[in-house]
């Protein structure tokens, strides 16, 4: 989950809160600045690399040179 430290929109605290109880697997990335600034500038590029990061991690098996889906 990516929680921005200032958000004003989807209010930090109730977003931390939220992640406390969210199902594994799961990880916790604070980004800088507010609700938007996730998806801009430098922030995106460290945004979407932990994403896909994480995905990458919980949903494919590489092998062979390629990666393919789990089946869950």
């Amino acid at each position: 989950m990516t929680v921005a430290e200032n958000d004003v929109l989807c209010p930090t605290d109730i977003a931390l809160e939220t992640y406390a109880v969210a199902r594994e697997p799961k990880e916790l990335h604070i980004l800088p600045g507010g609700h938007f600034d996730g998806y801009t500038g430098a922030n995106f590029k460290t945004n979407a690399d932990r994403q896909v990061e994480f995905l990458r991690k919980t949903l494919c098996v590489e092998g062979g040179g390629s990666v393919s889906l789990v089946s869950r």
